[in-house]
């Protein structure tokens, strides 16, 4: 069973575990013997699985092989004990500090990436479960439901995998702490945590065993786990002990043993045997690489006759031809080139691998988490394998096995060293098993019983996912992330008012009534369809709530698309940089949260596949968006007729400088702003005509400034006012040295009335393309003139416009709060063009005066 597409698709528990995943919020604990697969399903989950997802282990060596992160750096948690109660008192007599949920809410300082990690993950996947203790898992729920502010929730609403076999090694609990937590809890092991005391995860356990095929030793090993020996057992463990055993050159044996000390002795004793040279090769660290968390030795030292163990699973594309635990022996070894011999099989040049340390982030663009390299460790895949610790070995196969566990200090030891043996030919106990090296805690197995069957978690399943689908019929309606967003931006510019523009209060003000609008309409629906769902709650089956979200999706879409309109006419200013960065990341957030909202919204039902819901939000495309609120001074500029245009101008115009790495004034002078905002050029060709604006600079970034004057122009129904006459002045700017001032051409004749030249061709019979193709103009501006004229009665609605587009549009306007072209242009998409909107709002306007 591998990761990736090469799964077993006949393994009905695997299936399972996996639509349980996909398919539900259910926390789940995937457990199973040793080579059940449990590792082959998590490369699958982070391969695979589209949900948010964030791994975590409780050490730095095992979150560098499950692909992720420590428990204690994603969730900035103490290393020392957590106490469960909120505000109770206790004593540092211990060695340890001791930590409760207020103090540690108190002492979090996560940047704003970290949190935005948080708050966007939905899935978190915690692998060596059995090493990770109560109190800990506890204090990850307190993290989690403070920093997403969700304290009703288990773990804030993030649904949990926890991955691990409770049979194998516990967590490390001094008994100086156990005194003080067994105040609080009845075991050390997670499944007693308070967060899981009353409702413990979907127990799913792998019982195909891919490790071994040896029926006997299968009975063994599941006789050791449950600490169920009997007499038979005991004659097959003593048929192993083999005392007098004597191990020969390259055999392939490791020894497996319960102390690093002696693990080191073994390894360097048997390397200073050999006579060969001995070569050092020295693993290469990059960035940021914490030495606690190297997964290979820092400094490899090996000779011609070493006995190794590969440490990594070799690629797919180089043949397979080795796995991690696999034995073999250093066979040549050329300058930085190693190959090593594997019992009969063809020498492997083995090549220095790759190990990453990530951290999470969120791609401010589309809301998704990605995983960050901050360093990388590159070091062969070997390491000396006379010998190793039992704790080391989880997660390897053996062939052959040396194991020295009669000294076993914690429970689960001797299972883990048995169970890394492929069969009981390969395996030899140097020392006796006895009856106290067996010990299994009752409390473990008192767990195990919640195991559940097959049928039982289809069962499971079908409850699950339903339950799955009413939350998220909830979240799609649910704004409440949108107003905390717009609440923080609220009270920043508030704090700091007298640092911002006059009309920054009143900006976010309207964007908090937008906001605030929405949610209470969601809160009404959420109310609404709690009550169809107490009638019958089948969601499918549910035809009253299926019809209203159909009609409710682009109710709220439109109303989303005000929001975002109302970004993108920004209008807050100041002259601080520092609040300027603040608020424009804010900004920028609020954006890509809105965007993200409205496309999820579109197209939404009541039957939709989770996992296919999940696939939609990763296929989102961000539509471009910049905002630059540092305005160089916090004057308002006088006698401009459209102040929120010329601040849109002015972000673009900043955008651009940073992007170009230009002065300000070379991509567009505040005179420039100022023409553009007063003259609305609709085309190329106008804006050539604009001070400081030619062929190059429009070629290079004139469309991004047509398409925002368009755009205000379209949603207030606007023309350019471009006269034909209109010639362009030098900016003093961009005056080249020695060049002369041209001379001004006084003009005696008064400049037309530019509407009515439009009209009058379009009365001569000439289509509302030959008109502006005639004139040189816009089509956008043909329309805004003729628009004027069907306000004013002299042109029918009809002569512009078909009955059905008319129909059409009229309805749509009847659906809106607040009637804006933009708006009606989304909800109608290409039944209906931006001109013939326009023409119909006009007629509107005509029959309401």
């Amino acid at each position: 069973m591998e990761a990736g597409n090469n799964i077993d698709k006949a393994n009905t528990m695997f299936q399972l575990a996996l639509a349980l995943v996909n398919q539900s919020t259910r926390n789940i604990f995937l457990t199973g013997k040793a080579g059940t697969g449990k590792t082959t399903f998590l490369r699958y989950i982070r391969a695979n699985c589209a949900k948010q997802i964030a791994v975590v282990a409780p050490t730095g060596v095992a979150a560098i092989n499950a692909g992720g992160v420590t428990i204690h750096s994603l969730f900035q948690l103490p290393f020392g004990p957590f106490i469960p109660a909120a505000s109770q008192p206790f004593s540092r007599s211990s060695s340890e500090e001791f930590t409760n949920a207020s103090a540690l809410i108190d002492r979090l300082k996560m940047t704003r990436e970290k949190i935005r990690v948080l708050e966007e993950l939905e899935l978190l996947v915690i692998d060596e479960i059995s090493m990770v203790r109560a109190d800990t898992l506890d204090a990850i729920d307190t993290v989690l439901r403070h920093v997403r502010k969700r304290p009703a929730e288990r773990f804030g609403g993030v649904q949990v995998l926890f991955i691990g076999d409770m049979f194998q090694l516990p967590p490390v609990t001094r008994e100086d702490v156990w005194q003080w937590l067994s105040e609080h809890y009845r075991s050390p092991y997670f499944f007693d945590s308070h967060v899981l005391r009353d409702e413990l995860p979907v127990y799913v356990e792998f019982n195909k065993v891919y490790r071994q095929n040896e029926e006997k030793f299968i009975n063994l090993l599941n006789q050791v786990r449950n600490d169920e020996l009997d007499e038979d057992g005991f004659e097959i463990l003593e048929s192993r002990y083999l005392p007098s055993f004597e191990r020969s050159s390259n055999d392939g044996y490791i020894m497996l043993t319960t102390h690093n000390e002696i693990v080191r002795k073994i390894n360097s004793d048997e390397l200073q045997k050999l006579t060969a040279e001995h070569f050092y090769f020295n693993a290469e660290v990059t960035g940021e690489f914490p030495g606690t968390s190297y997964p290979a030795d820092e400094t490899l030292v090996l000779c011609e006759g070493a006995q190794v163990m590969f440490i990594r699973n070799d690629a797919a594309e180089r043949g397979k031809r080795f796995f991690n635990g696999k034995i073999g022996f250093v066979s040549r070894v050329e300058g930085e080139k190693i190959w090593v011999q594997c019992a009969e099989e063809e020498e492997i040049e083995v090549k220095k691998d790759k190990w990453d340390n990530i951290r999470y982030s969120v791609n401010p663009s589309n809301r998704l988490l990605e995983e960050e390299t901050l360093g990388s460790f590159s070091q062969y895949p070997l390491r000396l394998a006379w010998a190793i610790t039992v704790h080391k070995s989880q997660g390897l196969t053996f062939e052959r096995a040396i194991i020295d566990v009669g000294k076993a200090f914690a429970p689960g030891q001797v299972y883990v060293a048995l169970s890394r043996c492929t069969d009981l030919d390969g395996l030899v106990l140097k020392s006796r098993i006895n009856s106290s090296s067996l010990r299994n805690d009752p409390r473990i197995s008192e767990f195990a019983r919640n195991s559940a069957s097959a049928e039982a978690l289809k069962g499971e399943l079908r409850e699950a996912s339903l339950a799955a689908r009413v939350e998220l019929l909830m979240d799609v309606f649910d704004f409440r992330k949108e107003s905390e967003q717009v609440t923080v931006l609220a009270g920043f510019v508030r704090k700091h008012e007298s640092s911002f523009r006059d009309d920054s209060v009143s900006w976010v003000d309207k964007a908090g009534q937008l906001v605030a609008s929405m949610r209470e309409t969601g809160l009404k629906f959420h109310e609404w369809i709690k009550q169809q769902l107490g009638v019958e709650p089948e969601l499918t089956l549910n035809t009253q709530v299926s019809e209203r979200v159909k009609r409710a999706c682009p109710h709220f879409s439109g109303e989303i698309h005000k929001m975002i309109g109302h970004l993108q006419a920004c209008t807050v200013s100041t002259d601080n940089k520092n609040f300027a960065r603040e608020v424009n990341e804010r900004i920028k957030e609020l954006f890509s949260a809105l965007s993200v909202h409205q496309y999820l919204v579109n197209g939404f039902s009541v039957d939709i596949d989770l996992e296919a819901w999940q696939l939609k939000k990763r296929s989102f495309q961000p539509s471009s968006f910049s905002v630059n609120v540092f305005g160089g001074s916090a004057e308002v500029k006088k006698n401009l007729p459209h102040p929120s245009l010329y601040w849109q101008l002015k972000q673009l115009r900043d955008a651009i400088s940073a992007r170009k790495e230009q002065p300000l004034y070379l991509v567009a002078s505040s005179k420039t702003l100022e023409e553009l905002v007063n003259y609305l050029p609709q085309d190329e060709t106008e804006l050539e005509r604009i001070s400081g604006f030619g062929k190059v600079k429009v070629g290079s970034y004139g469309v991004e400034f047509l398409q925002i004057i368009r755009a205000y122009c379209e949603e207030n129904n606007l023309s350019s006012n471009m006269p034909p006459g209109k010639e362009k002045k030098k900016a003093r700017a961009e005056k080249l040295p020695g060049e002369k001032e041209e001379k001004k051409v006084k003009g005696s004749s008064k400049k037309p009335d530019t509407k009515s030249e439009s009209y009058r061709m379009f009365r001569e019979g000439s289509t509302i393309s030959e008109v502006a193709s005639a004139r040189g103009l816009a089509l956008s501006t043909i329309e805004g003139h003729l628009a004027h004229y069907v306000q004013q009665g002299d042109i029918e609605i009809s002569e512009l416009v078909s009955a059905d587009v008319i129909s059409s549009v009229t309805e749509a306007i009847g659906r809106m709060e607040v009637v804006s072209i933009g708006g009606l242009k989304s909800l109608l998409g290409e039944s209906a063009s931006f001109g013939e909107i326009r023409f119909v709002l006009a007629w509107k306007n005509s029959q309401d005066s």
